[in-house]
Formats: C-alpha cells, sequence, structure tokens
C-alpha cells in the first residue's frame, strides 16, 4: 500500500507545537473535524485515546502512529505531523516522538486499514524517508519525497 496516495500536501504540518500526546491525538481529531468528517472531534479523540489507553502507539525511533476506526467516518483520513520539538508519547523505547502518522478509518475495513499502517511501517523502515521527514520544511516538497520513495521501494 503507498501512503502518498492518502496523503495531500493540507494533511502535512511541520513544526506545530503540542504541550503533550493528548494536545496531539486532540490535533488529530480537530484535523478529520475540519476535513469535514462525519465524526465530531470528540469522538474522533476518544477513539484514539481508547486505543492509546490499550496500548500505545508510539512504535519506536522517534515514530508514532496513532490510529482508530469509526462508524461514522466513510474514507480513511491519514495525516503527516512532525511536532516542534519531540513529544512524549509512552513509546515501546521510551523515546519521545517526533514523527507521527494519524490514522482514521472507517469501521470494518480492517484489510485495508492493516494495508494502510503496513505502508506506513515500511515507510518509516526506510532511513531517506526519516532523515527527509525530520529536515524537510514544505508540505509539498515533503510529499513529493513520499512519492518518490515509495515508487523506488519494491512493493505494491
Amino acid at each position: 500500500m503507498k501512503i502518498w496516495k492518502y496523503l495531500s500536501a493540507n494533511k502535512i504540518f511541520l513544526d506545530i507545537p503540542f504541550e503533550n500526546k493528548d494536545n496531539l491525538i486532540r490535533f488529530i481529531a480537530k484535523i478529520s473535524e475540519t476535513l469535514g468528517y462525519e465524526a465530531s472531534a470528540d469522538e474522533i479523540a476518544e477513539k484514539l485515546m481508547n486505543r492509546e489507553n490499550t496500548m500505545s502507539t508510539g512504535i519506536g525511533k522517534g515514530i508514532a502512529i496513532p490510529h482508530a476506526d469509526h462508524p461514522k467516518v466513510a474514507a480513511p483520513l491519514l495525516v503527516f505531523i512532525r511536532p516542534e520539538k519531540p513529544i512524549d508519547f509512552d513509546s515501546l523505547d521510551n523515546e519521545p516522538v517526533d514523527i507521527v502518522f494519524g490514522l482514521i478509518m472507517p469501521e470494518r475495513k480492517t484489510h485495508l486499514h492493516i494495508q494502510i499502517l503496513a505502508g506506513i511501517s515500511r515507510v518509516c523502515k526506510n532511513q531517506a524517508f526519516l532523515d527527509a521527514a525530520r529536515s524537510i520544511n514544505d508540505p509539498v516538497i515533503l510529499l513529493d519525497n513520499i512519492r518518490a520513495l515509495e515508487k523506488e521501494m519494491a512493493f505494491h
């Protein structure tokens, strides 16, 4: 699964200040509401927080992938966020997070949910992506970089 197909420049947020993980999760929820998704920001935030309370989505190496599904969401929402400063995310390796992919999925789209998470994971294993994600300051250029990287990678 190529994640660039689910991103756009208006879904890439660079150097955003957050006090903590809760603020970042509420930011993702607010984006979904702002972009016209049917569920309210409060409903989305509750789903994301419930997922975080089950187990942190901070996967290590400065990366977090907060994700949840919701019955009112009709299409996937994928956002990329680079916090202004790394934030504590209760990550598996106890390191702060500076790369975040937020994902909101329609309920009962488990296969697609897993495919998108796998695509994110695959990209995050690539050092060129991590370097670009941490240094590029223009959403359009970062998106072009992700697209080019995924076209070079050997998967569908």
